[in-house]
């Protein structure tokens, strides 16, 4: 591959990256529309004749069209100007001390004990259960999970029982896999209105994630003893975007409910800007500055993290030997998780499918295989966990 080509990749694939923090912010976006030479190349997969000219930006909405839309929409544009430029300020504060990430989100910090145990286990021992057990919305969620009339079914779970009778049941493989959905649930909760549809989002895409994992393990020559671990990898991997979500939604709770308290001591309440208050949605600008971080606080977070027995740093970070099946998987999985939210909002066109898929070594067969399967349903995921666990114990 030429220079030329080399440099078109690179730039189609930081294009796709920035589409992709734009979708999960959701509403209005800009596209990017290349222009390549006629005539050289077509749509196949398997083509490496595409070549590009030149690059024209086809603004399709602005970012001063998507500002003036969202005054627009307010009873006090002012004031909103003026709670996103506090926000802001107060998040940028924040971001650099590192340490009050986690403060914000004490749910993880609530599963540091078990994470630091990670790899070290292959079965539940009673340390680790009691550790569990410590963690009041951990076995809420277990609990819950337990009493779905379709994962009964699937799991032979009982309706009735206490967590570590669940617990064995799982075993604490699938426990490991379920852990991140179990936090991602209870941070959708708890997230202010107009966050819930981003991290709803950021959830999906872990599903794809693993279960693109589950489906690629069988193939990889990988040691038994490490087939299960990587789908925690598929978990972690979206931890720093969580915890920065969580931080925007720790501030936006709290200068909300300062500024309502304030206002309701004064004589002559203003109406609009209660209004405001009550239907705030943060600028989707600036929730993708803070996303776009991401890659500069993950190492931070990792370490924070405190794994003792993983490292999970030569996946997330992008330094593993490409050679190791292992690091494979998880690529593969993550490109994989990226295309098909893309693709199915009509963000990555044809030659960029091409490049994308061909640069992370998926082909034709290995995409309709991961397409056949409904990767949203957590009933979908937990039979390709059996799957690729049976696979495991054969092998």
């Amino acid at each position: 591959m030429d220079d030329s080509l080399h440099y078109n990749e690179s730039l189609i694939l930081s294009e796709l990256e920035r589409r992709f923090y734009l979708y999960l912010i959701g509403g209005d976006y800009e596209k990017l529309f290349y222009t390549f030479d006629a005539g050289q190349g077509n749509n196949d997969l398997d083509d490496e004749q595409l070549n590009m000219s030149r690059i024209r930006l086809e603004v399709e909405v602005s970012q001063q069209d998507r500002l003036q839309k969202a005054r627009e929409n307010y009873a006090d544009p002012e004031y909103k100007g003026i709670l996103d430029y506090m926000l802001k300020s107060r998040i940028n504060n924040k971001l650099e001390k590192q340490d009050d990430l986690f403060a914000s989100c004490p749910e993880l910090r609530d599963l540091q004990p078990i994470l630091k145990s990670f790899g070290e286990h292959q079965e539940f021992d009673q340390a680790l259960l009691k550790d569990i057990n410590q963690i009041p919305w951990l076995s809420a969620q277990i609990k819950r999970f337990s009493q779905n009339p379709e994962y009964q079914n699937l799991l032979g779970l009982k309706s009735k029982g206490d967590t570590n009778e669940i617990l064995s049941k799982l075993g604490y493989q699938l426990f490991v896999w379920l852990l991140p959905r179990f936090i991602s649930e209870v941070l959708h909760a708890k997230m202010h209105p107009s966050l819930r549809d981003l991290v709803g989002r950021l959830r999906q895409y872990g599903r794809f994630t693993s279960g693109a994992i589950a489906k690629l393990v069988v193939r990889a020559n990988i040691q038994q003893k490490d087939k299960w671990m990587i789908y925690m990898l598929a978990g972690i991997s979206v931890v720093p975007l969580f915890l920065i979500i969580n931080m925007v939604n720790a501030e936006i709770n709290s200068l909300i409910a300062q500024q309502k308290e304030a206002l309701l001591q004064e004589e002559h309440v203003d109406k609009n800007k209660l209004d405001v208050l009550d239907n705030y949605v943060f600028s989707s600008d600036a929730m993708r500055e803070f996303l776009c971080l991401e890659e500069i606080l993950k190492p931070h977070i990792l370490e924070d993290l405190g794994f003792e027995h993983f490292d999970p740093m030569p996946y997330l970070l992008g330094y593993a030997d490409q050679d190791s099946p292992l690091a494979n998987v998880f690529f593969q999985a993550r490109a994989y998780a990226l295309y098909r939210q893309l693709f199915k909002t009509g963000r990555i066109h044809p030659h960029e499918t091409a490049i994308f898929l061909r640069k992370h070594k998926i082909d034709k067969t290995l995409l309709h295989q991961l397409n056949e399967f409904d990767l949203t349903s957590i009933a979908t995921h937990i039979n390709l966990f059996q799957s690729m666990l049976a696979f495991h114990q054969k092998g």
